[in-house]
């Protein structure tokens, strides 16, 4: 097997830049070399790996199938290089604080929104990075250090293969929601009269729509479902053409009604919806993640 150390991270380099460039002339005027010094570099290169890295065949450097792996992975170790040397900068100057997120895809945009905006009013230029994926993605993206934080509404298991860290941010309670021509034909004032009423839901597998299901359950009411919504802010959408009756969080009710032009009908009380932020970190050490999570303690309160 071969040893991290003997990989010569110069000729990389250089294969690195080629392979962008799909050409060794435009590399060697990058790179400020001739190019007989680069192509000698990445056959040397190619020697040491055992394998081909580009298609010589045709004069453009094409990539054969190994190349095309060798150079995600070149790829990702020089971006990821380049991150830590901006981090640095910014860090010395007192510059620009890059401050990443991951979002999972279940979070509501509304809620990201307000628990992100406190960390963009530091005292120094914040320069915000947001990627929206399935949970299990972002975590990969969180242990190659891609991103700082994962903004989700639970908490990642234990069994999960990455050791990160939960820190649960509040809760808030769940209310009802709807248009007003909705509400016209289905004048709501208590979970009885949710009976065959329409309504947009989260998914089955979601923390959230379990305890939905149990407070119908709870108050012996079926409610008509239309429609399963992974995107929250799709199923608000949705809820505004008068399509059904949504859930939301009543902490961002006054935002919800101003933006959707819908009702805030009534609490599922007892339902409440967490939100965490998942770092490598047990304690967060990043300051933009400091004052998001210092600041979502007053924010995930019922107005």
């Amino acid at each position: 097997m071969q040893q991290i150390q003997q990989l010569n991270h110069q000729h990389l380099f250089y294969f690195w830049v080629v392979a962008k460039e799909q050409s060794v002339t435009l590399a060697s005027k990058k790179l400020a070399l001739s190019p007989s010094t680069i192509s000698t570099q990445i056959r040397t290169l190619e020697e040491h790996l055992g394998i081909t890295l580009f298609d010589r065949t045709n004069r453009s450097m094409l990539l054969t199938d190994m190349g095309e792996r060798v150079y995600g992975y070149a790829d990702d170790i020089f971006s990821l290089g380049q991150e830590m040397l901006d981090m640095i900068d910014g860090h010395l100057n007192n510059k620009l604080l890059k401050l990443r997120i991951g979002l999972s895809d279940s979070m509501p945009k509304l809620v990201a929104l307000k628990l992100i905006e406190p960390a963009l009013k530091i005292d120094k230029p914040v320069q915000l990075v947001c990627r929206e994926d399935r949970a299990d993605s972002l975590l990969a993206e969180l242990a190659a250090h891609r991103i700082d934080v994962i903004l989700q509404d639970a908490p990642t298991s234990a069994s999960t293969p990455i050791r990160a860290f939960n820190h649960l941010l509040g809760e808030t309670s769940i209310n009802l929601f709807g248009a007003p021509e909705l509400l016209e034909k289905y004048p709501i004032s208590s979970p009885r009269d949710l009976q065959n009423a329409p309504i947009l839901l989260p998914p089955t597998h979601t923390a959230l729509r379990n305890s939905i299901d149990t407070w119908f359950n709870t108050y012996d009411v079926r409610p008509k479902l239309v429609g399963e919504f992974e995107d929250s802010a799709l199923m608000k959408t949705f809820g505004q053409q008068g399509i059904g009756f949504f859930p939301a969080p009543a902490f961002i009710s006054k935002e919800i009604q101003a933006q959707y032009h819908v009702k805030d009908v009534l609490s599922f009380d007892g339902v409440i919806e967490q939100f965490y932020a998942v770092s490598l970190e047990q304690r967060l050490e990043h300051i933009g993640v400091q004052v998001l999570a210092n600041s979502a303690r007053d924010l995930l309160i019922d107005e």
